[in-house]
């Protein structure tokens, strides 16, 4: 195991993870209800860097965790990746754009599904059933943590009356 491939794998995570609990230093600062919304978010950062650091050991925790959450548990050392296409990743920023754009226009609750659900039919060529699930269970969610628990309203997009 060389520098490069130690980098490749761990340093974007390790970088992220200091980013993020600087979010959680920094959040203690703000007023009880305001630093909710921040440390809830940082936190769920936190947990899924640790799991991708954890995800990308070589030995049996790095496995089952890379089977479990990509179906994939080998990693060809040596290799960091098959690197993809400028096509593929300038469709990959567009589908960004786009969803950035329906967010602006309809909001959130409207984007999200619609993106989720486009994304994965036609971009990753999911069955349309299981986009469908997935799109509507991550709205779902979202409405629950934001508007049931934490009473935070989201924003309904400026052709909706919402304003930036």
């Amino acid at each position: 195991m060389n520098i490069r491939d130690l980098a490749f794998r761990f340093l974007p995570a390790l970088l992220l993870l200091a980013f993020t609990l600087s979010f959680v230093v920094t959040s203690f600062d703000y007023k009880a209800d305001t630093r909710a919304m921040p440390l809830v978010i940082a936190v769920l950062t936190v947990v899924l860097l640790v799991l991708e650091l954890l995800a990308q050991r070589r030995d049996r925790i790095g496995e089952v965790l890379r089977r479990f959450f990509t179906g994939k548990s080998h990693l060809p050392v040596g290799t960091p990746g098959k690197t993809p296409s400028v096509g593929r990743e300038i469709g990959a920023v567009l589908w960004v754009v786009a969803f950035l754009v329906l967010a602006i226009l309809v909001g959130f609750y409207i984007a999200i599904p619609v993106y989720v659900f486009a994304y994965l039919a036609i971009y990753v060529r999911k069955p349309p059933l299981i986009s469908a699930i997935t799109a509507l269970g991550i709205v779902a969610l979202l409405y629950v943590l934001f508007e049931v628990l934490l009473s935070y309203p989201i924003f309904s997009g400026v052709l909706f009356g919402g304003y930036m």
